[in-house]
């Protein structure tokens, strides 16, 4: 049966199964027109693929071959790099991490510099608050002292304003000694007031002690000491256990006094 070269190639295209498409429905329309002529090219074309096995000489690959492929495919390989840029934030990150970074180190040193600098300030307050309870201390023992003479000078001015008080000088016994005492002694009531000015300053271990001597008999009135100008003023309450007094002397003495003079003399005055 008479057929074209088209329709052959057609239904042996069909007959290996890769026809589709436009020309698979050409060959459908084809086939249904004509199929006795169908018929007869697939019994053909299957005569023709079943002998192909035999007709081909299948050949194995000479050794190396593989490698030599695998070398030449991996000479020509081209790596294929797509630049992907990450998203917006992403690229923030860097920057706010980095912001974050020295935000964080400023705040650290700034912390740093504002404690170092009120520890500083309280340092400078506690200085302060000591130097001011040193002039306090200071200006309460001023305080002491000023009450102190002021108490002497009220109990000087009383026995001053007595007029039966009897006024002993007492001597210095060294030229080049600035000191003066006086003892006021009011016979009517046994008291006596003791004042010293400009004696020497007392040396350490060492204090003032105060004596009537009645014949040759020495009785302590009692130890003193002189503030910063070397004065004193000490209070004799009673006298009338002594005797007939002559003479009073001022010597100086261990520190706390003994029972008879042993130091030296620097003040002494009759009655």
């Amino acid at each position: 049966m008479p057929y074209d070269d088209r329709i052959e190639e057609l239904i042996s295209a069909y007959t290996l199964g890769v026809l589709d498409g436009n020309e698979l429905k050409e060959l459908e329309d084809y086939i249904r027109k004509n199929p006795g002529v169908y018929q007869e090219l697939i019994n053909e074309n299957e005569a023709v693929f079943s002998q192909l096995a035999y007709v081909l000489k299948v050949s194995s690959p000479r050794p190396g071959l593989r490698n030599e492929l695998l070398s030449d495919i991996q000479k020509e390989k081209k790596v294929y790099e797509i630049e992907t840029k990450p998203p917006f934030w992403q690229r923030l990150q860097p920057l706010w991490l980095g912001l974050g970074s020295a935000v964080a180190a400023i705040l650290i040193i700034s912390l740093f510099t504002y404690s170092s600098s009120l520890n500083n300030t309280v340092k400078e307050q506690q200085a302060k608050i000591s130097n001011l309870e040193a002039l306090i201390s200071e200006k309460d023992s001023e305080l002491a002292l000023l009450q102190e003479e002021f108490g002497s000078q009220s109990e000087m001015l009383a026995f001053l304003d007595n007029p039966e008080v009897v006024i002993i000088n007492l001597v210095k016994t060294e030229p080049n000694l600035k000191a003066v005492a006086r003892v006021l002694w009011n016979p009517g009531d046994d008291e006596a007031l003791f004042y010293g000015i400009n004696l020497p300053e007392v040396p350490e271990g060492k204090t003032y002690q105060l004596w009537a001597i009645a014949g040759e008999k020495p009785e302590s009135l009692g130890v003193f000491n002189v503030d910063n100008h070397g004065n004193n003023v000490h209070l004799i309450k009673s006298l009338s256990n002594f005797g007939d007094i002559g003479t009073f002397a001022v010597s100086l003495e261990p520190a706390g006094g003994v029972p008879l003079p042993t130091g030296k003399v620097y003040l002494a005055g009759e009655i």
